[in-house]
């Protein structure tokens, strides 16, 4: 999120208005021009918005499992039979997904308690936690020396992504719009890789976090400034999987081909 942070703040050529809302927000009543989330996000909803359309890849982050030693937990097959705190059909649930099949395990070896926030911490009855950053990072200081860290790169990134519909694109005033969007967010994710110190500050006030939490946490996230060349090979992957948490037919990968569009960027990457 921090190069759509810093593009709202000072860095986009007009007036852009950031909210809370995401992928909905596209297509209630709000009507936003652009919106990010994670791939699971985009997946979930272009179930019955086909008109949805990934332009941009904002940011990609590298997730962390945290638990508790105290609890037993050693190794990450020990997490059989334990009680896990994850939002359900997210991206942090996939990641559960992907890191239990590492150690032959499934959701259906491990209890599940829907959630987030760190309250679960001094919860004993729950002994894990999937989530997006900061809560891992937030659960590894309250934990301590009671904390157990598991990652694994080749398991699973979530891929955050800028959406947009296909008749915003359509729209010539909005599609300039758009472009210009991405021509800064390029400019801004080489901004914060290049110095992070500089939107710790913004991300603080804008976001809520502390710089503290944020700064410790920065490693697990990656600022491309591009298009994830293998968005459609993680989506086509991630799909088997929401589909049968979905109870249905997993959607082809030529069914999927057309979320993805790359001219957006083409046009940024043109001089203005």
């Amino acid at each position: 999120m921090a190069p759509m942070v810093l593009a709202a703040d000072h860095l986009y050529p007009g007036k852009l208005t950031m909210r809370a809302g995401g992928i909905p927000d596209l297509f209630n009543s709000n009507k936003a021009l652009v919106a990010t989330n994670a791939d699971t996000v985009a997946l979930r909803y272009s179930l019955d918005n086909p008109d949805l359309r990934i332009v941009f890849t904002v940011c990609e982050s590298y997730y962390r499992l945290v638990a508790k030693r105290s609890a037993g937990i050693k190794q990450l097959s020990d997490l059989s039979g334990k009680n896990i705190q994850v939002i359900p059909q997210t991206s942090a649930a996939y990641f559960l997904h992907q890191m239990l099949g590492t150690v032959g395990l499934t959701e259906n070896n491990i209890k599940l308690s829907s959630g987030q926030g760190s309250g679960w911490v001094n919860n004993a009855n729950i002994h894990a936690l999937s989530a997006w950053e900061p809560d891992p990072q937030s659960a590894i200081e309250s934990l301590g020396s009671d904390a157990i860290v598991f990652r694994n790169r080749d398991a699973y990134r979530e891929i955050v992504n800028l959406n947009t519909t296909a008749e915003n694109l359509a729209n010539p005033q909005k599609r300039a719009a758009i472009v210009a969007l991405v021509r800064t967010l390029i400019a801004s994710a080489e901004q914060v890789t290049q110095n992070p110190e500089s939107v710790w500050p913004i991300m603080e006030r804008v976001m809520g976090f502390k710089q503290k939490l944020i700064a410790d946490s920065w490693f697990i996230q990656e600022f491309k400034g591009t298009l994830a060349a293998d968005l459609l090979d993680v989506m086509e992957k991630e799909e088997v999987w929401l589909a049968n948490q979905q109870n249905r037919t997993p959607r082809t990968r030529q069914q999927l081909a057309p979320l993805i569009d790359t001219s957006i960027l083409e046009e940024a990457l043109k001089a203005p």
